[in-house]
């Protein structure tokens, strides 16, 4: 650049004809610009761009209003003088008449950028240095301060993702022309804005554990959710094996108590042909000692006592058991001998039924009212917790 401006300030622009004169100006704004462009975040960028308006000044004396390029040099002019909506709308309406390929095209923009940065208007001013992008993509310049620009500009953003890679983009553009000083601009920026996107890499790793984790803990709650089902769905199957087997003793026992009942009918109409005979042949006294005897009655209470305790031990296989575990340890009752129920645990059957009347339960077992309460009593003082028994009982059986 030093030789740039020793060549340039050698030249007499006064021995000029006037289109060499305008070439002069033309070349040195041009010259002054693209420093400023260069040391653009320094505070040499001001100085080398006052100068460039220097020439541009001079070049709108020059040439009249009505050249094509003239809007170029008012918008650089009013931008000097911040007289920002002026300059927009200069440049703008430049800008509508040129090609993206023609070289005018990229520094309207990045002047219309520079406007709009000038008064805060972030995206606009982004917008615009993305058109120089494009223009230099589509002219092959690979040197521009655009993508560096841009890139810097969507990190302000936040946009760190594109910031990066139009960063690198810029770095090996300028790598293949060999623009040491440009290089040294993109290095400044690359650090911070690769040790954001690292930040953004370690923050996307830690929230991809924490998805990981909560879709283990997701998972693990299905498992125990479908372990439950599962385990519901095998004690439906139970409780539903239990009951067709409950309605299968039902209905053999129900069978067995119909069949008890003919029994009984048929004995009651033996009985009563039986004291016909004895009333007609004057035997009462034979009568009265058979009916006093009992007999009859004790064999149709065992028969039934058979039945009941038979069908109450296998609609309640674990009665035994259960009973026992609402009694001390050493105060278990069991089944007699034969395999049938002592009377406390018919009574305590009756009570599991719902019988709670020990005056009924004295006429269904064929004792007196004093022994049904005996027998209740003896039975609650075995209980280890006497206050909750009779509940405890209603629960024998109850599927859970």
């Amino acid at each position: 650049m030093k030789e740039t401006i020793n060549i340039y300030e050698s030249i007499d622009a006064l021995e000029l004809d006037s289109a060499e004169r305008r070439l002069y100006y033309d070349s040195g704004r041009f010259s002054y610009v693209l420093m400023a462009s260069m040391y653009s975040s320094t505070e040499f960028a001001g100085e080398y761009f006052e100068r460039a308006c220097l020439f541009n000044d001079s070049l709108m004396t020059l040439i009249g209003e009505n050249d094509s390029i003239y809007k170029l040099y008012l918008g650089t002019d009013y931008l000097n003088k911040k007289q920002y909506s002026l300059s927009i709308a200069a440049l703008n309406d430049l800008l509508e008449t040129l090609e993206m390929d023609n070289i005018v095209f990229p520094e309207t923009a990045l002047l219309l950028s520079a406007n709009y940065a000038e008064r805060g208007r972030t995206e606009q001013a982004l917008y615009y240095t993305a058109l120089v992008a494009l223009s230099d993509i589509e002219c092959g310049y690979l040197s521009s301060e655009a993508l560096r620009r841009l890139g810097t500009g969507l990190y302000s953003r936040g946009d760190n993702k594109h910031a990066h890679r139009y960063l690198l983009a810029s770095q090996e553009n300028i790598a293949k022309t060999g623009a040491v000083m440009r290089s040294g601009l993109v290095a400044k920026s690359l650090p911070m804005i690769v040790g954001t996107h690292r930040d953004e890499e370690r923050r996307f790793t830690r929230m991809l554990i924490i998805i990981i984790v909560c879709l283990v803990l997701i998972l693990s709650l299905i498992f125990v959710i479908m372990y439950n089902h599962y385990r519901s769905l095998k004690r439906l199957r139970r409780m539903k094996d239990n009951l067709e087997q409950a309605n299968q003793i039902k209905e053999v026992y129900i069978g067995r108590f119909l069949s008890l009942c003919s029994i009984c009918m048929d004995k009651l109409d033996d009985f009563n042909r039986i004291v016909g005979r004895k009333i007609v042949a004057g035997q009462v006294d034979e009568l009265l000692s058979m009916v006093k005897s009992g007999k009859m009655s004790d064999e149709y209470s065992h028969q039934f006592y058979e039945v009941f305790d038979d069908a109450f031990v296998n609609i309640y296989p674990t009665f035994v058991d259960d009973v026992n575990k609402l009694l001390e340890p050493d105060k278990a009752i069991s089944l007699s001998e034969d395999g049938h129920l002592p009377p406390e645990l018919r009574i305590i059957a009756l009570m599991r039924l719902g019988l709670d009347d020990s005056a009924q339960m004295a006429r269904f077992l064929g004792l007196s009212l004093n022994t049904v309460y005996t027998y209740r009593n003896r039975i609650k003082s075995r209980a280890r917790n006497r206050d909750t028994f009779d509940s405890d009982i209603m629960n024998i059986g109850i599927l859970s």
